[in-house]
């Protein structure tokens, strides 16, 4: 998936560039993160390409707007990009990352709790903010299933976004509340060897030589 195919899909009536903006802002900016700037090189490069043309209309409240427009190449690569299966990224969690490598610090639990800590915070106002989109969308007149298609699947994709921050910080939760149970005591054995037990146990082998997979092939 690409920025500019997702703005593809917003214009497929006529926009403004603000009102394509702010419709982003509202929208698809909860799980595809972009920026102003990003936004209107997208739009730029687009009308380029020959996917999009633009021109300036008169505005009944103040200056001219810049309004964008698909045009029949912009349709078929829209259709061409829907039609795509779309597959799941392979898994980047920094933040997974900094919890795995807390052992590396003196303060083990103290490192982790910082980290799960900050999380909690960030992750608890996705969900409060979240949750308010969801009573709008729920505020529409009818069964979910029956909402009209411009609310049912932007429903959908904010169901995802939800559901996923909640599971986020119920493992928050989690951890902090086994941290809090957590002997110091239990730190101590995270020195020298310790990287070769984890392997032990997770039943790979460290060597000289680098690590090797299950298969005894190395990486």
């Amino acid at each position: 998936m690409s920025l500019p195919d997702i703005l593809l899909s917003l214009l497929r009536e006529p926009l403004s560039g603000t009102d394509l903006v702010r419709l982003f802002r509202g929208t698809i900016n909860h799980f595809w993160k972009a920026d102003l700037s990003q936004i209107y090189r997208s739009l730029q490069a687009l009308e380029r390409e020959g996917f999009l043309n633009s021109k300036n209309l008169p505005s009944p409240r103040g200056p001219a707007r810049r309004v964008y427009r698909l045009t029949p190449t912009g349709n078929r690569r829209l259709a061409e990009w829907l039609r795509r299966p779309p597959r799941i990224p392979a898994a980047k969690f920094a933040y997974l990352a900094k919890l795995f490598s807390a052992t590396a610090d003196e303060r083990p639990s103290e490192r982790a709790r910082e980290i799960l800590s900050s999380m909690r915070d960030d992750a608890a106002r996705a969900v409060a903010l979240l949750e308010v989109i969801d009573r709008q969308f729920r505020q529409a007149p009818g069964k979910i299933e029956a909402m009209p298609a411009f609310l049912f699947y932007p429903w959908l994709t904010l169901r995802h976004g939800l559901l996923r921050r909640r599971a986020l910080l119920e493992w928050l939760d989690e951890c902090l509340e086994i941290l809090d149970r957590r002997p110091v005591s239990a730190d101590e054995d995270s020195g020298p060897g310790a990287l070769s037990e984890l392997a032990r146990v997770l039943k790979f082998s460290v060597g000289e030589a680098g690590i090797a997979d299950r298969t005894g092939k190395d990486n």
